[in-house]
């Protein structure tokens, strides 16, 4: 049986059954790395962590965290979804790219060694992309 990411182009590489295409590498389904304390779980614990907004922290304790699964498959589909119909409705997905962008900077952007302008310069990635699309 073929994992869904399975299906998705790897852009010239060779794919790996065992691990999805493009950023979804860690973002491993179907825990998204909770039994580890890494992957995509690592990243979101470290919003309570080190947090950057204070009205955020309470939101991953208390929403994000006990729905983890719910959140991770949510994250890893959008962003599938991006990577396989960005140039369909690009403004759309430019404009989910700015949301989720932010969305990382409040979740990681105290982290330690953490790259704080990373998140700014993704948004304005998807804002070039929002203003200019085709």
């Amino acid at each position: 049986m073929r994992a869904p990411w399975q299906a998705l182009s790897c852009r010239g590489r060779r794919p790996e059954p065992s691990r999805p295409p493009f950023n979804l590498s860690w973002k491993n389904p179907p825990d998204f790395g909770q039994s580890t304390g890494g992957g995509l779980y690592g990243y979101t614990n470290a919003a309570v962590i080190h947090p950057v907004l204070g009205v955020w922290t309470p939101i991953i304790k208390n929403v994000v965290l006990p729905n983890f699964a719910l959140f991770g498959w949510f994250t890893f589909l959008t962003e599938a979804a991006l990577a396989l119909f960005l140039a369909l409705p690009t403004r759309f997905w430019a404009m989910v790219g700015v949301l989720q962008s932010f969305a990382t900077y409040f979740t990681v952007g105290n982290l330690p060694k953490e790259w704080k302008w990373s998140s700014f310069l993704m948004a304005a990635t998807h804002l070039a992309i929002l203003g200019n699309a085709a």
